[in-house]
């Protein structure tokens, strides 16, 4: 089974993203941080933390949650993905409905997935009643993660939508 290190002093986060992960039949074992010893995992998630014990991390992809990211001095080893809100980050969303009912999930920049397949830039709408900013990272992450998965984009926006 793949592993996945999520650092975040939100565990809401980190709960919904496991189920979700689960309804998209991604099996990832939670790697938790006091456990990790600089071995390499599949997915490595940087949203919101302070200072970081370790300053290295072996992984084959890191999405960092530039929004929040305030530590300049760590070494990723894996293939970089940014997201958040900003213009220049390889994951963002482009638009946001009024009333949260969805949202354009973009990828500005092309991505290399698990399968050695390309990834192109483009925008896809998803028709998904959200509560908070929180769970729009939420989206980010797993839609990002189901792509890299090799996972058709019709069945992620399915299975997502609902």
């Amino acid at each position: 089974m793949e592993k996945i290190l999520i650092l975040s002093k939100n565990d809401s986060l980190e709960n919904y993203l496991f189920q979700m992960l689960s309804k998209l039949n991604i099996n990832v074992e939670n790697i938790y941080f006091k456990n990790y010893s600089n071995e390499k995992i599949k997915y490595l998630i940087i949203d919101n933390v302070g200072k970081i014990k370790f300053n290295k991390f072996y992984c084959n992809y890191c999405l960092v949650n530039m929004d929040e990211f305030k530590n300049n001095s760590l070494e990723i080893y894996g293939d970089l993905i940014t997201v958040g809100f900003g213009n220049k980050n390889t994951v963002t969303l482009s638009s946001v409905e009024e009333n949260n009912e969805g949202f354009v999930y973009c990828i500005q920049r092309k991505i290399i997935n698990n399968k050695n397949k390309e990834i192109q830039p483009q925008e896809i709408p998803i028709n998904k009643q959200f509560k908070n900013r929180t769970e729009l990272y939420i989206f980010m992450y797993l839609f990002t993660i189901g792509l890299l998965e090799n996972i058709n984009i019709e069945k992620l926006k399915d299975i997502l939508e609902k």
